[in-house]
């Protein structure tokens, strides 16, 4: 073997390397910020339903006629189990960070 070729291979095997380092890094980054939106939106839709912004920015005027339907007790509690959902699929994920 000569010389040169072990110093061309060796540097394309450092070329090889570099792109992956960068996808693990962007790949990392894309799960916290998944992470990160799924708690957020889980929070807001586990604990809205129960404040009074969900009967202020709910109940537009065309809205009146069911209202009982997203007042109710059962459509606040469907929710609120959507947003546990989501706390659940954000943290379940965290297991894949490394």
């Amino acid at each position: 073997m000569l010389p040169t070729e072990s110093v061309i291979s060796s540097k394309a095997s450092e070329e090889s390397a570099r792109p992956a380092l960068q996808e693990s890094n962007g790949s990392r980054l894309s799960v916290i910020f998944y992470i990160l939106v799924c708690i957020e939106i889980g929070l807001f839709l586990l604990l809205a339903p129960w404040t009074w912004v969900w009967e202020q920015s709910v109940s537009p005027s065309f809205l009146s006629e069911i209202s009982w339907i997203y007042l109710s007790p059962y459509c606040r509690g469907a929710v609120s189990g959507l947003g546990l959902v989501n706390i659940w699929l954000g943290l379940s994920r965290t297991a894949t960070i490394r």
